[in-house]
């Protein structure tokens, strides 16, 4: 079982009875108790920026550890937390970015499933298409309501936590990483028969290092499914761009490329968080 895998295609159904399957990998008791009976990581998060030498920040961030503060209706027991963290990497302006900011976590909580656990497995991903789509439709709407038009652009890495389940969806080439300690094979040797240094036991120890696992995809012009699909179009990729001009084959915004394969539709993936996990 890889580390994290696709979600299920998402399903139109709803069924509210759906309950929440205990499982043996039940968190340690220093973690935060929730009114779902799930013992929950504690979460700890910051954030650092720089413009560098633009001229202006193009780039935008939010962290929110209660999405639920803003969901209009109920959600299930089984749920003892919904935090939010997204990263926006703008392009041609900040407008983008900082539009796809403040909307799209909104979007979000909006949609979300009102059944229990089993129920946002079956339908998250749908809520993630759906509200990344329509967050790149009201930009669009306001970018082209502009005199010239706003050419802004923006990359997207959200992460929904829900309970202690990070459900990731990006846009472009802007990552998510986990940084996780894995056991690493070694051997000791041990002397026997009174210390004689011929007579040695190799047996395993496990070790562990901190390792860096990344969690997105990158959408690049010159990966084959995304310059099939640019291609498709009649638009062309060189020198790793689209049309010798844009980066990434999906984004927010980027009006000029819509109608040439750059897609607001995000990769959803998921991964579930563990004892050994240090930070994402």
């Amino acid at each position: 079982m890889s580390l994290f895998d696709d979600l299920p295609e998402p399903s139109v159904d709803s069924d509210e009875s759906n309950k929440l399957e205990q499982s043996d990998d039940t968190p340690s008791a220093s973690g935060i108790k929730s009114g779902s009976c799930v013992e929950l990581f504690p979460i700890i998060y910051s954030v650092i920026s720089r413009k560098g030498e633009r001229p202006e920040m193009q780039d935008a961030h939010i962290l929110m550890d209660d999405l639920m503060q803003l969901m209009c209706r109920g959600v299930s027991s089984e749920i003892g937390r919904v935090g939010y963290f997204g990263v926006f990497d703008g392009h041609g302006g900040s407008r983008a970015s900082n539009f796809a900011c403040k909307r799209l976590h909104q979007h979000i909580a909006a949609r979300f499933p009102r059944g229990g656990i089993q129920q946002v497995e079956k339908d998250i991903k749908r809520v993630l298409y759906d509200s990344y789509k329509k967050t790149d439709e009201e930009f669009l709407r306001e970018a082209c309501q502009q005199r010239p038009h706003w050419r802004d652009g923006s990359t997207a890495a959200t992460v929904l936590l829900v309970n202690n389940t990070l459900y990731i969806a990006n846009l472009g080439d802007s990552k998510v990483v986990l940084a996780r300690f894995v056991e690493t094979p070694s051997t000791s040797e041990s002397n026997h028969s009174n210390g004689n240094a011929n007579n040695t036991d190799k047996s395993p120890v496990k070790n562990t290092k901190l390792s860096a696992i990344c969690l997105t995809k990158d959408h690049n012009p010159m990966d084959y499914e995304e310059r099939q699909r640019i291609q498709a179009t009649g638009a062309s990729v060189q020198n790793g761009r689209v049309n010798s001009i844009l980066e990434v084959s999906r984004s927010f915004g980027d009006y000029q490329f819509k109608k040439q394969g750059v897609t607001c539709i995000p990769d959803v993936r998921k991964c579930q968080l563990t004892n050994d996990d240090q930070f994402y």
